[in-house]
């Protein structure tokens, strides 16, 4: 199944890991292989459940992104956020540090009802 967006995402983050924003991420052929086949069986675009399928949707024929913040969801569920609460917060100071409001970020829970912004509380849109 063509994934569209995401698929070329991850193939265009795995092969540009010794540049990865900034730093050099480079990885033994070993585990690369290991990840790129994780990161595959994973997507959300191979359509697994009702989020993979729209997310699948929504990209099919859009240029790859390497930045979760550019991805059209992401905006979508942030874009009620003003941009001082978090890239001028300095405990949060950007919209991909996920696991500064994110109490489950870490465990990939990203409950809307489990944000807490540091220096403002809780979110409620």
């Amino acid at each position: 199944m063509s994934t569209g967006i995401l698929d070329s995402s991850r193939h265009a983050m795995m092969d540009s890991l010794q540049e990865h924003f900034g730093e050099n991420a480079e990885l033994d052929a070993a585990t690369a292989n290991q990840l790129t086949a994780l990161l595959d069986r994973n997507a959300a675009a191979e359509g697994k459940g009702e989020y993979g399928e729209r997310t699948r949707q929504a990209t099919i024929g859009r240029a790859p992104t390497l930045r979760i913040t550019e991805t059209d969801y992401f905006r979508g569920q942030h874009h009620e956020i003003p941009d001082k609460i978090v890239v001028g917060n300095p405990e949060v100071g950007s919209f991909s540090r996920c696991e500064a409001c994110h109490a489950g970020a870490e465990q990939g829970n990203f409950d809307e009802h489990r944000v807490h912004i540091p220096g403002y509380g809780g979110w409620d849109d």
